[in-house]
């Protein structure tokens, strides 16, 4: 299944280049083994449409973010076996309280405006549903994160781990919120939440301005066919395991983490499911410097807190961690592989942060699994 609103998205129209060209070189006919999800008119829907996909319109007056409980997220839940009903009904009960008095919705949204603090722990211990703080954390990130204001969740794994701002837990335990509800009914929940915060904050919850500006920066460097060896002018260190590059007089990781900051935000394009043990680094750099830290795998976070990143509060300090390729690809139809995809998203959103003057550092390892490690005793010796 392929989804994408606008229909441009440059990783799913790359995906979809792949696997079709994949398809057709096992004699295989790509219609009968995909379909398609999109807004009604989207480049998308044209090239499906031409090409005899299955295509299923999404509603295109709900936002991306929001369109949980649209096709988007109810075909790939059918898909898997869901019953799609259930989650359906649940909203559809719990969201006929929220304009009655004591609305549970009203009273969070108030909750995060009125605390004045930008930071909001999400803890994930015995979470239900797991994985629905990563979903949260680009509802609000996404939504309220411009005009230099907005909230930015932190999601954390349990609570042995530091929290920040308003703290938040889907199972009980001691946090200053408790939601308990089905999966249905917490997504039209922290829909209607973030809508109202956004009211509050007085910003558009529907847009993504700096999404888009990153977009702008990726597609120059592809057209300038840019790499890393373009930052050479940033470069302040190189040794066996990795190069750093900042736009810090620095000699050391250890010298960017006395640059004053409010927030972390550590950046990994990396491979989820083999990298995973760069995880750890987000809760070792906020326990070494009792900053707020929030932890992000490239390029799925420039769809999330990346937007908060640059049009949130201006108070942030970038780390970016990247690597050499362990396999890479060509993209059908296209003149760059996925590497070269993905390096030119992390070489663009580096010059939208330095072009703030933003704290920024970019570690690039030469060897993931030793250079992982090697990051952890430097982080844990700060």
């Amino acid at each position: 299944m392929i989804g994408s609103k606008s229909g441009s998205t440059i990783e799913t129209a790359s995906q979809k280049s792949f696997f079709e060209h994949l398809l057709v070189e096992n004699q295989l006919n790509p219609a009968d083994h995909i379909v398609i999800v999109t807004d009604p008119g989207s480049p998308l829907h044209n090239d499906a449409k031409d090409k005899g996909y299955r295509v299923i319109t999404a509603d295109p007056n709900v936002g991306g973010r929001f369109s949980a409980l649209s096709a988007f997220g109810l075909v790939p839940a059918a898909l898997i076996g869901v019953d799609v009903s259930e989650l359906l009904d649940d909203a559809l009960v719990a969201s006929e309280q929220f304009c009655l008095e004591g609305s549970l919705a009203i009273s969070i949204a108030a909750v995060l405006f009125e605390s004045g603090n930008q930071f909001i722990s999400f803890c994930e211990e015995n979470n239900p549903n797991p994985g629905l703080s990563d979903w949260i954390e680009q509802l609000i990130a996404e939504s309220t994160g411009k005009n230099q204001t907005g909230r930015l969740p932190i999601v954390t794994q349990s609570l042995s781990e530091q929290q920040f701002g308003t703290t938040i837990s889907f199972s009980p335990g001691d946090f200053d919120l408790v939601v308990e509800a089905s999966l249905g009914a917490q997504f039209i929940l922290w829909e209607w939440v973030t809508a109202l915060l956004c009211y509050a904050l007085e910003v558009d919850p529907f847009n993504q301005p700096n999404v888009t500006e990153a977009k702008e920066q990726t597609n120059n460097v592809l057209k300038l066919k840019q790499s890393y060896i373009h930052l050479s002018e940033i470069k302040q260190f190189e040794d066996s395991e990795f190069i750093l590059y900042s736009n810090r007089k620095i000699n050391s990781i250890a010298d960017f983490f006395k640059v004053q900051m409010e927030y972390v935000a550590l950046m990994a394009y990396l491979t989820r499911g083999v990298d995973d043990s760069v995880i750890s680094l987000r809760n070792l750099i906020s326990e070494k410097i009792n900053k707020p830290t929030t932890f992000g795998w490239g390029p799925r976070f420039l769809h999330s807190t990346g937007q908060f990143h640059k049009g949130g509060q201006p108070n942030g300090g970038f780390v970016q961690i990247t690597s050499e390729p362990i396999l890479d690809f060509a993209i059908a139809g296209t003149d760059y592989t996925f590497n070269e995809l993905i390096t030119a998203q992390a070489i663009g959103d580096g010059i939208a942060l330095r072009k703030r003057d933003y704290p920024f550092l970019q570690i690039h390892l030469k060897n993931r699994k030793s250079g992982i490690e090697k990051l952890r005793k430097i982080i844990t010796e700060l």
